[in-house]
């Protein structure tokens, strides 16, 4: 018999602490004295460290209350001056985590699901901004340009004569973020968005996501550290 799984499990990364207990995930800003250091000593401050937490939880909120979308129960609250999510655990199974033989039917159907059911309901969520549903956050590009270049990142708008052209999406929507019923294969919960062109989709690429901001790769400042 294998052995019990013990709790909680800790993971500190660069710009958050994740927590993983039986019943619930709690991510929650780094305390100064946890920051990492590089070898030469030098910290690496985390960047928008409390605004991407925030998001996150505006992000679930927002999609639970306007779609059907199944999204966590969640909370946020301080603690020790540091801001946490806490989301309940789904009784599934992350779709990374499906056995090599279920995988393809696991696959096909998610895929199904989130062509039928998921995706179309962001596509209606749309409006003339980019960014958090919170328009007081900052705008946070995606991950692989702002760990190079620490601006502050233009709001692009559309003209509010024209359709809204920007919908509702998951920047990350991989399999590590898609929990499923191991048996039934039904898609139980998915994790945290915002609002971008929609093309982002199906191409994250750094020179598409700079093409929003009339930027080029080579516009980058290379600042990894604040």
């Amino acid at each position: 018999m294998a052995p019990a799984e013990s709790f909680p499990k800790i993971y500190k990364l660069e710009d958050r602490v994740i927590i993983v207990e039986k019943d619930r995930f709690i991510k929650r800003e780094l305390a100064k004295h946890e920051f990492f250091r590089r070898p030469n000593g030098q910290v690496i401050y985390p960047y928008w460290m409390r605004e991407r937490i925030q998001n996150e939880a505006d992000a679930i909120a927002f999609v639970a209350a306007n779609t059907s979308i199944p999204m966590p129960k969640h909370r946020l609250y301080e603690n020790g001056g540091l801001l946490h999510l806490e989301t309940l655990r789904v009784p599934g199974i992350l779709l990374d985590d499906v056995d090599t033989a279920t995988m393809p039917a696991a696959i096909e159907a998610v895929t199904r699901q989130m062509e039928e059911n998921i995706l179309p309901q962001l596509r209606k969520l749309r409006r003339h901004s980019i960014g958090s549903v919170d328009t007081s956050l900052p705008m946070v590009p995606p991950i692989r340009i702002y760990r190079r270049d620490r601006r502050s990142w233009e709001r692009v708008t559309s003209p509010p004569s024209e359709d809204p052209p920007f919908v509702f999406c998951h920047n990350d929507l991989s399999n590590r973020n898609i929990l499923i019923d191991p048996e039934t294969l039904i898609l139980l919960a998915s994790l945290t968005g915002s609002w971008r062109d929609i093309t982002q989709l199906c191409e994250q690429v750094a020179r598409r996501d700079l093409a929003l901001f009339g930027l080029e790769p080579k516009d980058l400042r290379n600042c990894l550290d604040g």
